[in-house]
């Protein structure tokens, strides 16, 4: 399995929320066990067993909600795949594409650009 972190839609975060903030006090426990507060848990649509990825960033700890996927499917989240479907959406949306009516059409004009 690989894992992605962060902007995805996982756990119902999007964009604006990620520029929101909310702050909560929370306290380590045995075993650097941390419990994140029912509030941040709704706000950002998490549930018990989710996963998060940790890391350390300018001197803080960062909890980043993340999905797993099989290996076989990490290609498409790659930065590469994901920026070719980002140019394919605008393409689609400004009506940059053609339409076929057959297979022989699509064929017979693929050929033409050779």
């Amino acid at each position: 399995m690989a894992t992605i972190a962060g902007g995805l839609n996982a756990g119902g975060l999007n964009m604006d929320k990620k520029k929101m903030r909310i702050r909560e006090n929370v306290r380590i426990k045995r075993k650097s066990q941390v419990t994140i507060p029912k509030k941040v848990m709704d706000y950002l649509g998490l549930n018990e067993n989710d996963e998060l990825d940790v890391y350390v960033e300018g001197g803080r700890i960062v909890l980043e909600p993340m999905i797993r996927i099989p290996k076989e499917q990490a290609w498409y989240w790659t930065e590469g795949w994901q920026k070719a479907e980002r140019k394919a959406d605008e393409d689609w949306a400004a009506g940059r594409y053609k339409e076929y009516s057959s297979v022989d059409d699509l064929l017979a004009d693929l050929g033409e650009d050779e």
